[in-house]
């Protein structure tokens, strides 16, 4: 286990249909342990308007890598969600550039596979239903309807889940169905932690243990998280990726939500 008291620099990488918008809570939390954070949108997302037509999992590979490298010192990744596959990739691509991955309710494929095959696995259809595909177009969108609140924002506050629900956006479609090709030599030796939680909706517990069971990776588990711990639970959150357990704070002290 890596030393949580040094300060690390963490790079928090966004799920699909998201932007850097959802680390809003974590952020500040991270930063006042004496931390450097950099939340990038990935292409496309957010302010990034990288068109579709032009992205591919390689893009979003390509663009942090370059954040990466640029740092003198090894990053600790941490990825939610779609946001799996990346770090997993980087892993392999630059394992000595990483002192660790952080999944947060993320797939993790095996080699030569992809994040769709992955999802096939499940047992449970989660966000696949309510995805509009447009191939041609190279982008997902998602259906306006309750069960997408109900797959992402389940146990979140109300005026989170709203808010968050306006921001949701077209995602390109080509990164889901293009395989990571990862070995034990580099992506094995990373050191892993993976944060299961427990009342996802999206990725049912059961797929998480799964992936992080044939991913070795150490586990925390956080009891009231949804598919979305950075709103629901950030302070369980952001206590798990530093490897601790933080006080409760002031509603005030939490910035997202003042």
């Amino acid at each position: 286990m890596l030393e949580t008291n040094k300060p690390r620099t963490y790079i928090l990488l966004h799920g699909a249909w998201h932007a850097n918008w959802c680390w809003k809570y974590i952020t500040p939390i991270l930063m006042e342990h004496r931390h450097t954070v950099v939340a990038p949108n990935l292409p496309g997302h957010g302010e990034d308007k990288t068109p579709f037509t032009k992205i591919t999992l390689k893009t979003y590979i390509d663009n942090i890598t370059d954040i990466i490298t640029s740092s003198k010192k090894p990053i600790t990744l941490v990825g939610h969600s779609m946001a799996g596959i990346i770090i997993s990739q980087l892993a392999e691509n630059i394992p000595d550039k990483i002192d660790q991955l952080i999944y947060v309710a993320a797939f993790i494929p095996g080699n030569n596979e992809s994040l769709s095959q992955e999802a096939r696995k499940a047992k449970n259809a989660g966000i696949s239903s309510e995805m509009i595909i447009d191939e041609v177009n190279n982008e997902i969108g998602l259906k306006k309807s309750k069960r997408v609140k109900e797959l992402f924002f389940n146990t979140c506050p109300e005026e989170d889940s709203k808010s968050s629900l306006a921001l949701l956006q077209k995602e390109p479609f080509r990164p889901f169905i293009e395989p990571i090709k990862i070995s034990k030599e580099r992506f094995g030796k990373v050191e892993k932690l993976y944060i299961e939680c427990l009342k996802d909706e999206a990725l049912k517990p059961e797929d998480q243990k799964r992936m992080y069971t044939n991913a070795e990776c150490e586990v925390t588990s956080i009891a009231n998280a949804d598919h979305s711990p950075f709103l629901s639970t950030p302070l369980e959150l952001a206590g798990a990726i530093l490897g601790k357990t933080l006080a409760k704070q002031p509603e005030t002290k939490l910035m997202s939500r003042i």
